[in-house]
Formats: structure tokens, sequence, C-alpha cells
């Protein structure tokens, strides 16, 4: 859970993440820049990207997160499927 007006770090894992939001609204900062707007029900697919979550809004934000491990390369450069 993020509570309102709260960040995480910027992070690389070396796992495939599977991530839904169940509810609420969070934002994903990407190494590059950009931010994706995930809301309740919306699905994230990611491998080892450096990123940051940020709940800029004024709702507690819940999601659910599934690793997966792999031999990814945690430095290698990976794109992010958003669905």
């Amino acid at each position: 859970m993020f509570k309102p007006h709260t960040e995480s770090p910027m992070h690389k894992t070396d796992t495939i993440d599977y991530v839904v939001v169940m509810s609420g609204t969070i934002d994903l900062d990407t190494q590059d820049g950009r931010t994706a707007t995930l809301s309740e029900g919306d699905c994230l697919v990611q491998r080892a990207t450096l990123h940051r979550w940020a709940n800029r809004s004024d709702e507690l934000c819940t999601i659910a997160v599934t690793c997966i491990s792999t031999s990814a390369d945690p430095d290698a450069d990976t794109n992010i499927q958003l669905g």
C-alpha cells in the first residue's frame, strides 16, 4: 500500500514483476523520465527496469505484485509493457 503523497526510491530488481492496481492511482516513473499513471484494474509487466512508484493522489493506493526470479542482467536496458 502507498499512502497519499509518498514514493519509493528509484530501484531495479532482477525479477519479472507482474503488477495489478487493486485500488487508487499510482505513477510509475522510469529512468528516462517517462511517467505512466496506473489506476484500479490496470496491469503492468516489467523486467529489470530502474523505476520508482509514486502515489501523488490524496487517496490510498493498493497494488498486488508477483515477482518471478530470472537470470536477466539487472543492468540491461529493457522495456516496460503497459496494458
